[in-house]
């Protein structure tokens, strides 16, 4: 009875084999093709998706190109950025604020004009090798103003009187600064036909000047400065009478017509050759 049903086991598995067999080989087209429809459509939709992808992300980039914003001005939305709100004076300082000198980190920033240019010239104070006047020194500290923004104006409010403009308005001084014509150069030069180098004469308001009969030899520098009350006529002999640059300070402008009247002093100096009329700040 064993071998029996082994080889009826036997038997049965190759006709199920056989039968598999030809169904796999006479299977039809159309079968097949009923069979893979569902996946062909589902790898189109799939491929559809990624090229929708590819673009939008395409036009995401054209939107963010500035060069291609102009194509689609309805597609973009521009950001403008808040207008920046002007500078304005600085509430005016005044001394009695301050029960002590005041310091601010900002006090030895100055204004820089262009290097000056390297001179031979046997005595320069540029060149000077003393230590102490190289450490003070600022070669290119720049001397003339000729327009000062607000950033200058409010900082130079924090000094006092002839360092800057503490106790004095805004509306007062910029008119006048208005008024100053723009030099030509930012920094004196030599006169045509000289060696390149500068003489200058600085005379001030002491008086030891009187009975020297050093006023030809002052007259002769390229360049003299005098300041305040610059008083001349009547002393030319011992002062000269050439005047380049003024030096004065809003209270020596006003005061030395005083001071100095008996001495025949009025008004500054009113020299043709009268280059720049200084008025120092910091």
């Amino acid at each position: 009875m064993g071998i029996y049903r082994v080889s009826f086991l036997v038997i049965l598995i190759s006709t199920c084999v056989v039968i598999f067999v030809l169904s796999s080989t006479n299977l039809s087209s159309s079968s097949w093709n009923t069979f893979s429809d569902p996946i062909s459509e589902g790898l189109e939709e799939i491929a559809e998706l990624w090229v929708q992808k590819e673009n939008l992300l395409a036009s995401n980039f054209v939107l963010t190109d500035p060069t291609k914003q102009a194509e689609s001005p309805k597609s973009t939305v521009r950001v403008n950025k808040p207008p920046r709100a002007p500078e304005t004076p600085v509430p005016v300082l005044f001394r009695k604020d301050f029960k002590k000198l005041p310091r601010f980190d900002f006090e030895d920033i100055y204004n820089q004009d262009a290097p000056r240019r390297q001179t031979t010239c046997a005595q320069s104070l540029q060149n000077s090798e003393d230590k102490d006047f190289k450490k003070n020194f600022l070669p290119n500290i720049r001397l003339f103003m000729d327009k000062m923004n607000m950033s200058e104006w409010n900082r130079l409010s924090h000094f006092n009187n002839p360092f800057g403009f503490m106790q004095v308005k805004y509306d007062e001084v910029m008119p006048t600064v208005k008024l100053i014509p723009k030099p030509k150069e930012p920094l004196l030069l030599p006169r045509t036909g000289s060696d390149g180098c500068l003489r200058c004469a600085v005379v001030g308001t002491s008086g030891i000047l009187y009975g020297s009969k050093l006023g030809k030899e002052i007259d002769a520098h390229d360049f003299v400065f005098r300041m305040n009350g610059a008083v001349i006529k009547g002393f030319e002999e011992d002062v000269g009478n050439k005047t380049s640059v003024y030096v004065h300070t809003a209270h020596s402008i006003t005061t030395s017509p005083l001071v100095f009247r008996k001495y025949g002093y009025t008004t500054a100096p009113k020299d043709e050759a009268l280059d720049i009329l200084w008025w120092t700040i910091q």
